[in-house]
C-alpha cells in the first residue's frame, strides 16, 4: 500500500497516526474534488448567477439518479446507511488505536 500502513499494518489515522505519511499531493486533490462538487450543491442551494434556486430543493439532490431510484423509502435508507458507516468507521478506528493492532491484517508480503 505504498508504505502507508503503519509498521504495524494498522490504517493511518488521526488516533493512529500516520496521516504525515500520505502524500500532500492526495490531501490537495481531496481538497480540490470536495470543492468542486459542494459548489453544484450551494448552487442549486442558495442559487447562481448560472443556475436559479430550485423551489424544491433537497440538500444532496445534484439530478444524478441514473437507476430512477428515488424514493422517500430510498432517501431514509441512505441516511440510516450512512450513519451506521459513520459509527462502524469510528469503532475500528477505535479499536486499532486501544488494541494496537490492525482491524483486517493485511500482509502481502508473506
Amino acid at each position: 500500500f505504498g508504505g502507508l500502513l503503519n509498521g504495524d499494518g494498522r490504517a493511518p489515522s488521526l488516533l493512529n497516526g500516520g496521516l504525515g505519511n500520505v502524500n500532500g499531493v492526495y490531501w490537495g486533490a481531496v481538497v480540490a474534488l470536495a470543492v468542486y462538487w459542494e459548489k453544484f450543491g450551494l448552487d442549486q442551494q442558495f442559487g447562481s448567477k448560472d443556475v436559479s434556486k430550485s423551489p424544491d430543493y433537497l440538500p444532496g439532490m445534484l439530478g444524478f439518479d441514473p437507476l430512477g431510484a428515488d424514493s422517500q423509502g430510498m432517501r431514509a435508507a441512505e441516511i440510516t446507511n450512512g450513519r451506521v458507516a459513520m459509527v462502524a468507521i469510528t469503532v475500528f478506528a477505535l479499536e486499532e488505536a486501544l488494541t494496537r493492532a490492525p482491524i483486517f491484517p493485511i500482509n502481502l508480503l508473506h
